[in-house]
C-alpha cells in the first residue's frame, strides 16, 4: 500500500476535471506538500502543505524536483550546482562508475525495499506451463545481473519476492542457476533445445535496456 499505486485519489475531482484532473489548479493531495508549480517534463516545484498533520512534519518549505527523463542530462545539471542530489542508479553502467569515481565523496548507496522482477503471462502457452516458467529462472544467473552487468547497485533476489528487511523475507529460498536442470524441464514441456518455442514479447524501457539485453542472452544461451 506504500507504492505510488495504491494513493487515494479523490474521485469528485477527476469526475469534474478529467484528464486534467492533475493539473495545478485542480489537483487535490494529502501529503506534506502541495503542488505549485508543474513544468512537463522540465520540473515541479512543491511547497509545504500547512494543513498536513502526518507525525512526521519536518522542516523544509519548498521543493524543486527535476523531471528532465535524460539521465545525463540530470547528472550534468547537478555538477553545475543545478540539483543538491541525484540518482545514479538510471545512469549507463560505465557512465554509473565514471560519475561514482569522480564524486566520490558525495556518492552515497543505501539499500531500498523493492524487487525488480520479471513477469510472465500465465493465462496462456508457453508460459501457463510451470515447468517453462522454473526453466526460465533456473536459467538467469542473478549474481552476474547484478554485480557485472549492473555494477553492485543491486542485490540478487536470492530470498523469494519479499525484499530483506520486511517480514516475511526467506534467505535462500529462490531457485539456483542450473542451466542443465533448465533445460530438462524446458524439454519436458515440448521444447527441447527450445525447438518450437514461440517468438515472445519482453516489454521493457530505456532504463532496463541492459537488463532486457543481458537476460535475452541468458536464455538464448541456457535455454537455445
Amino acid at each position: 500500500l506504500t507504492l505510488s499505486r495504491s494513493y487515494p485519489v479523490p474521485q469528485h475531482v477527476v469526475e469534474a476535471h478529467g484528464e486534467t484532473w492533475t493539473d495545478v489548479l485542480n489537483i487535490v493531495t494529502n501529503g506534506p506538500f502541495r503542488l505549485e508549480a508543474w513544468q512537463r517534463g522540465e520540473f515541479a516545484i512543491l511547497t509545504r502543505n500547512p494543513v498536513y498533520h502526518g507525525r512526521t512534519t519536518g522542516n523544509v518549505q519548498r521543493v524543486k524536483v527535476s523531471l528532465l527523463a535524460d539521465p545525463a542530462a540530470r547528472l550534468g545539471l547537478y555538477e553545475a550546482d543545478g540539483l543538491d542530489f541525484f540518482h545514479l542508479c538510471d545512469l549507463p553502467a560505465a557512465d554509473l562508475d565514471r560519475a561514482r569515481h569522480r564524486h566520490a565523496g558525495e556518492y552515497l548507496s543505501v539499500p531500498t525495499v523493492t524487487t525488480h522482477y520479471v513477469g510472465f503471462d500465465v493465462s496462456r502457452p508457453p508460459f501457463d506451463d510451470p515447468r517453462v516458467r522454473r526453466a526460465f529462472v533456473l536459467a538467469t544467473d542473478r549474481e552476474t545481473l547484478a554485480d557485472g552487468v549492473l555494477r553492485g547497485t543491486v542485490s540478487p533476489a536470492t530470498g523469494g519476492f519479499v525484499p530483506p528487511g520486511m517480514l516475511g523475507h526467506s534467505p535462500g529460498i529462490a531457485l539456483p542457476c542450473d542451466p542443465d536442470r533448465a533445460r530438462l524441464l524446458l524439454a519436458e514441456a515440448g521444447y527441447p533445445g527450445g525447438r518450437g518455442f514461440p517468438d515472445v514479447g519482453f516489454p521493457t524501457d530505456h532504463r532496463r535496456v541492459p537488463h532486457g539485453e543481458y537476460l535475452q542472452a541468458q536464455w538464448r544461451e541456457n535455454l537455445g
